[in-house]
């Protein structure tokens, strides 16, 4: 196992890594919806990827695309309820890592 790996499984870190990031800008801003731009930003990783990774976090009910402002995203309930126990469920769906 590498430093860089806590996890015993390199791609299951990565997600966390960048969901957590992704999700950290998203508390801190909220309740605004936060655009992509700014995600890309915060979480130094490809554009492609935390869209991905955003795309992902909704399907799992963590996050939601802002229903009145295209293209900006916002946590989909309470922040006050968000756990990491709610982030290691939802990257741990067998379908979140295809």
């Amino acid at each position: 196992m590498q430093d860089n790996d806590i996890l015993g499984n390199p791609d299951l870190h990565e997600r966390l890594c960048l969901s957590s990031c992704i999700l950290a800008e998203l508390l801190r801003q909220s309740p605004a919806a936060v655009g992509i731009d700014q995600l890309v930003q915060v979480a130094c990783h490809p554009r492609e990827e935390v869209e991905l990774m955003c795309s992902r976090l909704s399907q799992t009910g963590l996050l939601r695309l802002d229903p009145e402002r295209e293209g900006l995203w916002q946590l989909a309930g309470d922040p006050s309820s968000l756990t990491l126990a709610d982030l290691f469920s939802a990257l741990l769906v067998p379908s979140f890592g295809h």
